[in-house]
Protein backbone atom coordinates (compact mmCIF):
# COMPACT_ATOMS: atom_id res chain seq x y z
CA UNK A 1 0.00 0.00 0.00
CA UNK A 2 1.34 3.43 -1.00
CA UNK A 3 1.49 5.92 1.88
CA UNK A 4 0.48 9.48 1.10
CA UNK A 5 0.44 12.55 3.34
CA UNK A 6 -1.36 15.57 1.91
CA UNK A 7 -1.04 13.99 -1.52
CA UNK A 8 2.71 13.39 -1.23
CA UNK A 9 4.09 9.85 -1.30
CA UNK A 10 6.20 8.65 1.62
CA UNK A 11 8.94 6.47 0.04
CA UNK A 12 9.11 2.89 1.24
CA UNK A 13 12.77 3.49 2.11
CA UNK A 14 11.69 6.00 4.77
CA UNK A 15 9.44 3.44 6.46
CA UNK A 16 12.16 0.80 6.25
CA UNK A 17 14.65 3.22 7.83
CA UNK A 18 12.24 3.80 10.73
CA UNK A 19 11.70 0.04 11.06
CA UNK A 20 15.46 -0.59 11.10
CA UNK A 21 15.91 2.01 13.83
CA UNK A 22 13.16 0.39 15.93
CA UNK A 23 14.63 -3.08 15.43
CA UNK A 24 18.07 -1.88 16.50
CA UNK A 25 16.60 -0.31 19.63
CA UNK A 26 14.38 -3.25 20.64
CA UNK A 27 17.04 -5.87 19.84
CA UNK A 28 18.93 -4.62 22.90
CA UNK A 29 15.95 -5.39 25.14
CA UNK A 30 13.90 -8.12 23.44
CA UNK A 31 14.95 -11.62 22.25
CA UNK A 32 15.20 -12.10 18.49
CA UNK A 33 12.36 -14.64 18.54
CA UNK A 34 10.10 -12.09 20.22
CA UNK A 35 11.06 -9.42 17.66
CA UNK A 36 9.89 -11.77 14.93
CA UNK A 37 6.50 -12.21 16.59
CA UNK A 38 6.12 -8.44 17.03
CA UNK A 39 7.19 -7.51 13.50
CA UNK A 40 3.73 -6.37 12.41
CA UNK A 41 3.41 -4.20 15.52
CA UNK A 42 6.83 -2.65 14.88
CA UNK A 43 6.01 -2.08 11.22
CA UNK A 44 2.81 -0.26 12.20
CA UNK A 45 4.82 1.89 14.62
CA UNK A 46 7.39 2.62 11.88
CA UNK A 47 4.62 3.72 9.51
CA UNK A 48 3.10 5.93 12.21
CA UNK A 49 6.46 7.57 12.93
CA UNK A 50 7.19 8.09 9.22
CA UNK A 51 3.81 9.82 8.79
CA UNK A 52 4.39 11.95 11.89
CA UNK A 53 7.83 13.02 10.68
CA UNK A 54 6.41 13.93 7.26
CA UNK A 55 3.67 16.06 8.82
CA UNK A 56 6.18 17.88 11.00
CA UNK A 57 8.54 18.49 8.09
CA UNK A 58 5.71 19.78 5.89
CA UNK A 59 4.68 22.24 8.59
CA UNK A 60 8.29 23.30 9.19
CA UNK A 61 8.74 24.01 5.48
CA UNK A 62 5.39 25.83 5.33
CA UNK A 63 6.71 28.13 8.05
CA UNK A 64 9.90 28.58 6.02
CA UNK A 65 12.05 27.24 8.84
CA UNK A 66 15.66 27.91 7.90
CA UNK A 67 18.78 25.96 8.93
CA UNK A 68 22.05 27.87 8.41
CA UNK A 69 24.70 26.04 6.40
CA UNK A 70 27.17 26.75 9.20
CA UNK A 71 24.99 24.75 11.58
CA UNK A 72 25.03 21.77 9.20
CA UNK A 73 28.81 22.11 8.77
CA UNK A 74 29.26 22.08 12.54
CA UNK A 75 27.18 18.91 12.88
CA UNK A 76 29.22 17.16 10.18
CA UNK A 77 32.49 18.16 11.88
CA UNK A 78 31.13 16.72 15.11
CA UNK A 79 30.24 13.46 13.34
CA UNK A 80 33.75 13.27 11.83
CA UNK A 81 35.27 13.63 15.31
CA UNK A 82 32.95 10.95 16.69
CA UNK A 83 33.97 8.57 13.87
CA UNK A 84 37.65 9.15 14.55
CA UNK A 85 38.60 11.13 11.47
CA UNK A 86 37.82 11.84 7.82
CA UNK A 87 38.76 8.36 6.60
CA UNK A 88 36.58 6.57 9.15
CA UNK A 89 33.73 9.02 8.46
CA UNK A 90 33.91 8.25 4.72
CA UNK A 91 33.77 4.52 5.48
CA UNK A 92 30.64 5.00 7.59
CA UNK A 93 28.96 6.89 4.71
CA UNK A 94 29.97 4.11 2.33
CA UNK A 95 28.54 1.38 4.57
CA UNK A 96 25.28 3.29 4.91
CA UNK A 97 25.21 4.00 1.16
CA UNK A 98 24.93 7.73 1.81
CA UNK A 99 26.48 10.59 -0.13
CA UNK A 100 27.64 13.72 1.68
CA UNK A 101 24.85 15.70 -0.01
CA UNK A 102 22.26 13.19 1.21
CA UNK A 103 23.65 13.43 4.73
CA UNK A 104 23.52 17.23 4.62
CA UNK A 105 19.88 17.11 3.52
CA UNK A 106 19.05 14.62 6.27
CA UNK A 107 20.64 16.91 8.87
CA UNK A 108 18.78 19.90 7.41
CA UNK A 109 15.34 18.24 7.58
CA UNK A 110 16.05 16.92 11.08
CA UNK A 111 16.96 20.38 12.32
CA UNK A 112 13.91 21.90 10.62
CA UNK A 113 11.71 19.53 12.60
CA UNK A 114 13.65 20.22 15.81
CA UNK A 115 13.29 23.98 15.35
CA UNK A 116 9.55 23.63 14.71
CA UNK A 117 9.06 21.59 17.88
CA UNK A 118 11.18 24.07 19.86
CA UNK A 119 9.06 26.96 18.55
CA UNK A 120 5.76 25.20 19.30
CA UNK A 121 6.78 24.23 22.84
CA UNK A 122 8.52 27.50 23.70
CA UNK A 123 5.42 28.87 25.46
CA UNK A 124 4.40 25.56 27.05
CA UNK A 125 5.08 25.60 30.77
CA UNK A 126 6.54 22.66 32.63
CA UNK A 127 3.80 20.46 34.14
CA UNK A 128 3.34 20.70 37.88
CA UNK A 129 3.20 17.71 40.18
CA UNK A 130 -0.59 18.16 40.35
CA UNK A 131 -0.77 18.11 36.53
CA UNK A 132 1.19 14.87 36.47
CA UNK A 133 -1.01 13.26 39.11
CA UNK A 134 -4.20 14.24 37.27
CA UNK A 135 -2.84 12.86 33.98
CA UNK A 136 -1.83 9.65 35.72
CA UNK A 137 -5.27 9.14 37.25
CA UNK A 138 -6.96 9.77 33.90
CA UNK A 139 -4.60 7.43 32.01
CA UNK A 140 -3.83 4.88 34.70
CA UNK A 141 -4.16 1.95 32.27
CA UNK A 142 -1.22 3.28 30.24
CA UNK A 143 1.09 2.95 33.24
CA UNK A 144 0.27 -0.59 34.28
CA UNK A 145 2.96 -3.24 33.84
CA UNK A 146 1.78 -6.80 33.16
CA UNK A 147 3.17 -9.65 35.20
CA UNK A 148 6.65 -10.37 33.89
CA UNK A 149 9.79 -12.31 34.67
CA UNK A 150 13.45 -12.06 33.79
CA UNK A 151 14.79 -15.33 32.46
CA UNK A 152 17.77 -17.05 30.83
CA UNK A 153 17.68 -19.98 28.43
CA UNK A 154 19.98 -22.49 26.75
CA UNK A 155 18.92 -23.61 23.29
CA UNK A 156 19.97 -26.84 21.58
CA UNK A 157 18.64 -27.61 18.10
CA UNK A 158 18.34 -31.26 17.02
CA UNK A 159 20.23 -31.72 13.76
CA UNK A 160 17.54 -34.10 12.48
CA UNK A 161 13.89 -34.86 13.28
CA UNK A 162 14.53 -38.32 14.67
CA UNK A 163 13.87 -39.64 18.15
CA UNK A 164 17.50 -40.58 18.60
CA UNK A 165 18.83 -37.11 17.82
CA UNK A 166 16.13 -35.50 19.95
CA UNK A 167 16.93 -37.81 22.85
CA UNK A 168 20.63 -36.92 22.57
CA UNK A 169 19.77 -33.19 22.81
CA UNK A 170 17.61 -33.80 25.86
CA UNK A 171 20.41 -35.80 27.48
CA UNK A 172 22.89 -32.95 26.87
CA UNK A 173 20.45 -30.43 28.34
CA UNK A 174 19.86 -32.59 31.40
CA UNK A 175 23.62 -32.80 31.96
CA UNK A 176 23.93 -29.00 31.64
CA UNK A 177 21.00 -28.53 34.03
CA UNK A 178 22.61 -30.83 36.58
CA UNK A 179 25.89 -28.90 36.44
CA UNK A 180 24.01 -25.63 37.02
CA UNK A 181 22.11 -27.10 39.97
CA UNK A 182 25.46 -28.26 41.38
CA UNK A 183 26.78 -24.69 41.28
CA UNK A 184 28.00 -23.96 37.76
CA UNK A 185 27.10 -20.48 36.48
CA UNK A 186 24.10 -20.51 34.11
CA UNK A 187 25.56 -17.69 31.99
CA UNK A 188 28.84 -19.60 31.53
CA UNK A 189 26.99 -22.74 30.47
CA UNK A 190 24.88 -20.73 28.02
CA UNK A 191 27.94 -19.07 26.53
CA UNK A 192 29.61 -22.44 26.08
CA UNK A 193 26.70 -24.56 24.83
CA UNK A 194 23.68 -22.52 23.69
CA UNK A 195 22.96 -22.52 19.95
CA UNK A 196 21.12 -19.20 20.22
CA UNK A 197 23.59 -16.63 18.85
CA UNK A 198 22.23 -13.71 20.87
CA UNK A 199 21.93 -15.94 23.93
CA UNK A 200 25.61 -16.87 23.85
CA UNK A 201 26.57 -13.19 23.95
CA UNK A 202 24.26 -12.38 26.85
CA UNK A 203 24.67 -15.51 28.95
CA UNK A 204 21.34 -16.85 27.72
CA UNK A 205 19.39 -13.78 28.81
CA UNK A 206 15.88 -13.36 27.41
CA UNK A 207 15.44 -10.04 29.18
CA UNK A 208 12.05 -9.21 30.67
CA UNK A 209 9.16 -11.35 29.38
CA UNK A 210 5.53 -10.37 29.97
CA UNK A 211 2.92 -13.01 30.60
CA UNK A 212 1.21 -14.11 27.40
CA UNK A 213 4.06 -13.04 25.10
CA UNK A 214 5.86 -16.37 24.69
CA UNK A 215 4.54 -19.63 23.28
CA UNK A 216 1.83 -21.01 25.62
CA UNK A 217 3.87 -24.12 26.54
CA UNK A 218 6.92 -22.02 27.45
CA UNK A 219 4.80 -19.36 29.15
CA UNK A 220 3.11 -21.89 31.41
CA UNK A 221 6.40 -23.32 32.67
CA UNK A 222 8.13 -19.94 32.88
CA UNK A 223 5.50 -18.37 35.15
CA UNK A 224 5.21 -21.53 37.24
CA UNK A 225 8.84 -21.51 38.35
CA UNK A 226 10.08 -20.29 41.70
CA UNK A 227 12.64 -17.47 41.82
CA UNK A 228 16.02 -18.86 40.78
CA UNK A 229 14.62 -22.27 39.79
CA UNK A 230 16.08 -24.00 36.71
Amino acid sequence: MTLRVNGEVIPETVVLAELKRLLEFYSEHVPKEELGRRMQELLAKAIEQAIGAKLLLTEAQRRNTQVPEAEIDARIRQMIRQCGGEKEFAQVLLRQELSLDQLRESIRTGRQIDKLVERITATVSEPTLDDCEIYYREHRESFTTPERVQARHILLKPAAKTEGVRAACISRLQAIKQRIEEGRDFADEAAAHSECASGRKTGGSLGWLAKGVSLPEFDEVLFGLELGQV
